[in-house]
C-alpha cells in the first residue's frame, strides 16, 4: 500500500481544524472542571462585592440565580464563543503573512512514525508522541498537545489510506 501523499492545506482545513481543537477541548475533562472552578469563584465575587456594595443578604439571595446563570453565560461566551467567532479572522491572517502555510505538504506515514515535509521543513513524529487524534468527515486531527495539531486532508487519501490510518492512529 502508498503511503505517501501529497496535498495543500487551506484555510477551511485549518477552520475545520480549529472546531475540532475546540470541540475537543470542550470535552476535556480537566476544561469543564477549571472552567466550573472559574464560574464559582466569579459568582462568589460578584455575590461579595454585592454585599459589600449594601444589598442586604436575603435580597442578594433572590438574585444568586441570575448571578450564577449570567456568569455562567459570559464563561461559556468567552470560552467558546470568542474562539469561534476568531478562528476564521486568525487563519486569514496567518494564511497572508506565513507563506509556509501555502506550501504543499508531502507526507509519509508508517507504523513508528508520520513524517511531513513542507517548504524545506520536516518532521517526523512518532505515533506514541501524539497526545490525542480526532476524525472528522474532511480531516485527521493529531493533537501534539493542547494547543498544537497537525492537520490531514481526507480529500488527499483514498479509502484504504484513510482505513490505514485509522488503524495506526487506534493502535497509538
Amino acid at each position: 500500500m502508498d503511503r505517501t501523499t501529497t496535498f495543500m492545506l487551506d484555510q477551511r482545513d485549518h477552520r475545520r481544524g480549529a472546531r475540532l481543537h475546540l470541540a475537543r477541548a470542550m470535552r476535556d475533562r480537566r476544561t469543564r472542571l477549571r472552567l466550573a472552578l472559574l464560574w464559582l469563584v466569579a459568582t462568589l465575587l460578584v455575590s461579595g462585592f454585592a454585599l459589600i456594595g449594601g444589598v442586604p443578604w436575603s435580597e442578594l439571595v433572590g438574585h444568586l440565580p441570575r448571578i450564577a446563570l449570567v456568569a455562567a453565560a459570559t464563561i461559556v461566551i468567552f470560552a467558546f464563543g470568542l474562539p469561534l467567532v476568531l478562528a476564521p479572522l486568525v487563519v486569514r491572517q496567518r494564511f497572508r503573512r506565513e507563506a509556509l502555510l501555502r506550501e504543499p505538504v508531502v507526507a509519509h506515514w508508517d507504523e513508528v512514525a508520520y513524517r511531513a515535509h513542507q517548504g524545506g521543513v520536516e518532521s517526523r513524529v512518532a505515533w506514541g508522541t501524539y497526545m490525542a487524534w480526532d476524525e472528522s468527515p474532511d480531516l485527521f486531527v493529531l493533537f501534539l498537545s493542547d494547543y498544537n495539531f497537525q492537520l490531514i486532508p481526507k480529500r488527499a487519501l483514498d479509502a484504504a489510506q484513510i482505513d490505514d490510518l485509522r488503524t495506526l492512529l487506534a493502535a497509538r
